[in-house]
C-alpha cells in the first residue's frame, strides 16, 4: 500500500515484457484497501514503469473455506459501497469475489452497471451458482482450478464451468507449481 511497492512491481513487470498491468489489492481491512487504491492512483500520476489503468480488487469478498492465501478474518460479504470508494479513489477494472455469497449476485450486476468486470474467485459455488451469476453478468473466472469448486462427477463446480463455457475468460498462474 505504498507508491514504491506498486513502482517496484511496475519496473520487475516491465523487466519481464508486461506493458501494462492491474495492481492487485488482498484481503484487508477497508482503510488498508482505501491504502493500497491511493497508492495505485499515485503511481498512476507517473507511470514510469508498466501501465497500470485500473486496479484488481481481488478478495474482501470471498469465501473463507477457499482461502488460500487470503486472510479469512478480514472476508466479508459484497459491498458496492466500498467499491464506489475505491473507485473514486483508482478506477476499479476488477472485482473478484465468491459468487454464492449472500447478495453477490446483485452486486455483480452493480458492477456490471459501473463498467466493472467481476471474476469469481476464492469460491465454493456449484454451477448453478456459476449460471445465475453468469447471467447477471460475471465474465471472468480468477487463478483458474486455484481455490474454486472442483469438477466432481455430480457437480461440475467452477472448473467444469470454465471447460464448458466458451464465453467465460479464464485467467491461469503459468508458474509450473498451480
Amino acid at each position: 500500500a505504498t507508491l514504491e511497492a506498486v513502482e517496484t512491481i511496475a519496473e520487475a513487470k516491465l523487466a519481464e515484457g508486461v506493458t501494462t498491468f492491474l495492481p492487485t489489492t488482498w484481503t484487508a481491512s477497508p482503510e488498508e484497501k482505501i491504502a493500497m487504491a491511493k497508492a495505485a492512483a499515485e503511481y498512476q500520476k507517473n507511470q514510469r514503469f508498466a501501465r497500470a489503468p485500473y486496479i484488481h480488487v481481488e478478495g474482501p469478498f470471498l469465501n473463507p473455506a477457499q482461502a488460500g492465501a487470503q486472510n479469512p478474518n478480514e472476508m466479508r460479504l459484497p459491498s458496492v459501497e466500498e467499491i464506489r470508494k475505491i473507485n473514486d479513489i483508482c478506477p476499479v477494472g476488477i472485482v473478484a469475489l465468491a459468487v454464492e455469497l449472500e447478495g453477490a449476485v446483485s452486486f455483480i450486476r452493480e458492477m456490471r452497471n459501473m463498467g466493472i468486470i467481476t471474476s469469481a474467485a476464492h469460491s465454493a459455488a456449484t454451477y448453478e451458482e456459476y449460471g445465475i451469476a453468469r447471467e447477471a453478468g460475471l465474465r471472468h473466472l480468477t487463478h483458474y482450478c486455484n481455490q474454486m469448486s472442483g469438477r466432481h462427477h455430480r457437480e461440475i463446480g467452477l472448473v467444469g464451468a470454465g471447460l464448458l463455457d466458451d464465453k467465460v475468460m479464464i485467467e491461469l498462474i503459468c508458474d509450473t507449481v498451480h
